[in-house]
């Protein structure tokens, strides 16, 4: 546990696996120094009750598992230097075209011990990686500070990938946090040279964190990110959710607005947005954390809150809490993410505090909420996982997918390791320990939970990586991709990988899960 907080640290994640507070990120510290702001508070925790109440209703937990192959380091550089810390990847997937991103802090004496963007391509559905591609790019004089990349694709062979970043571009933005991206049309052989996203970069002062980037398979894209800045004093100085969109596929974006109608006025923080457009043409949803108190009696602990474009973003809904407990709970929600699936489908998980009503203990558990109207109403949220009632370790982190028809994954990083049962992981050779029957190891572990209903029922978790019961080390933040012949990538970073690597980096590690067809022929 201490590795994973230290770790956490180490690279600006305290969020999410700091459980018992919940800290301003470090860029809007930097950005404001003279504040000296240190957002702590201690969550009020119920005391759970001594009984189990499932929550969704779980399959049986053998069925329609997906097989992992054994995890590598897709991070190509990992094997060979030491000092290399490779944290938060994303990937995404169109065709046989996976483009794999994250951010590094290389020591090697031809750069600087900054963090770089790298990006990593394969064209074979996973199997095989490009040699990373690492941006800034240092031979042209970049230099600067990038971090937290996000990826995605039209799935017609343009990407873009956007990422946080200090470098002044040879003087055309700030040394402040702004928002780049580099863009592909030829399915990522070759990227344009990074520019900014949004308003106008030479004259912002606040830092801009943690981009997320969708596309809607078609000319419209939207990126979305946390600010400090004020946008010439239209805003307050707290952290508001900031946006640029693009109408002609990536090329050009328009100026940075705020997200939500009431940036102006209120006095909480906005982080972690998560942004999708995949329930309906000209559709988008986005969803964050915040602790800003929206009108309706909702306390100032961290809630999901919610808005809806039906324009491709030109004009923007009102704020609305997602999580239906939001008036009264007193457990924090946070680190969100939302996916949509044409016809109106929507799912939202995100890392909850609350006790559910004594169904969940006082560690902090993976909830999921689901809409089948655009977004209109929700169901109330429930544990994702059927095991919440009984254990006491903190599951974080949560990533989804939608895929085929019904199916849909999600993945999150836990330090469950009182799970009575982990199907569908086989063990590799040699295994002293069954992770069909046995329990896995207290460190963190990557697990991934299935639904073939639409969100209606989810399967017992499965552990991603077949090393799950016996390695010693961390793994964190995973992502997942899902590609056209039925094969789903899960990367996530990793130290001390099966307690092989002699070293203490971190490395962007990756598994490729198959799973069976569903009974109407979707996968």
């Amino acid at each position: 546990m201490a590795r994973a907080i230290f770790a956490a640290l180490d690279i600006g994640l305290s969020l999410e696996v700091r459980p018992h507070h919940q800290e301003l990120p470090q860029e809007f510290l930097k950005a404001r120094p003279f504040a000296g702001v240190l957002y702590m508070r201690m969550i009020r925790t119920a005391v759970a009750a001594a009984t189990v109440s499932l929550c969704f209703a779980a399959t049986d937990a053998r069925a329609d598992q997906p097989v992992f192959d054994a995890s590598f380091v897709l991070s190509g550089h990992g094997e060979l230097v030491t000092t290399q810390d490779d944290v938060a990847p994303r990937v995404a997937a169109a065709g046989g075209v996976m483009i794999a991103a994250w951010h590094a802090s290389p020591k090697e004496k031809v750069v600087r011990a900054d963090n770089d963007v790298f990006i990593s391509r394969s064209d074979d559905g996973g199997r095989t990686w490009s040699d990373p591609v690492q941006w800034p790019d240092r031979s042209n004089g970049g230099h600067g500070d990038s971090r937290f990349p996000s990826v995605a694709t039209d799935g017609d062979g343009t990407w873009v990938v956007v990422w946080q970043s200090t470098d002044s571009l040879g003087g055309r933005t700030r040394t402040d946090e702004d928002i780049l991206f580099v863009r592909s049309v030829d399915g990522g052989v070759t990227w344009s040279q990074p520019a900014p996203v949004g308003m106008h970069p030479t004259r912002d002062w606040g830092a801009d964190i943690r981009p997320k980037i969708a596309s809607d398979g078609d000319d419209a894209w939207v990126v979305v990110w946390s600010s400090r800045d004020p946008l010439n004093n239209s805003l307050g100085g707290d952290a508001d959710i900031l946006y640029s969109r693009s109408l002609d596929d990536g090329a050009t974006w328009s100026d940075a607005a705020a997200i939500h109608d009431d940036a102006l006025t209120d006095a909480g923080f906005d982080l972690d947005p998560s942004v999708t457009s995949g329930a309906a043409a000209g559709h988008w949803h986005v969803a964050w954390s915040s602790n800003s108190a929206l009108s309706g009696g909702i306390k100032a602990d961290t809630d999901i809150h919610l808005v809806s474009s039906v324009n491709n973003g030109a004009t923007w809904t009102s704020p609305v809490a997602l999580n239906d407990s939001a008036e009264e709970d007193l457990g924090d929600d946070t680190q969100p993410q939302i996916g949509g699936r044409r016809g109106g489908e929507l799912i939202a998980v995100w890392t909850s505090g609350g006790t559910f009503g004594g169904s969940t203990g006082m560690d902090r558990d993976v909830v999921a909420a689901r809409s089948v109207d655009l977004g209109k109403t929700w169901t109330v949220p429930k544990p994702l996982s059927t095991y919440e009632a009984g254990d006491i370790h903190h599951d974080a982190a949560p990533q989804l997918i939608a895929w085929g028809q019904k199916d849909w994954f999600v993945a999150w990083h836990s330090w469950n390791g009182l799970l009575s049962e982990v199907a569908g992981t086989i063990p590799e050779t040699g295994s002293a320990r069954d992770l069909h029957t046995g329990k896995v190891d207290g460190d963190t572990d990557i697990f991934l939970a299935r639904s073939a209903d639409g969100g209606v029922s989810w399967t017992a978790p499965v552990a991603v990586d077949r090393a799950a019961g016996r390695d010693l080390g961390e793994d964190l933040y995973p992502h997942l991709a899902a590609t056209d012949s039925g094969a789903l990538l899960v990367v996530w970073q990793a130290i001390n990988r099966e307690g092989r690597l002699k070293r203490i980096d971190r490395d962007i590690v990756a598994s490729m899960g198959a799973w069976p067809a569903a009974p109407d022929g979707s996968r």
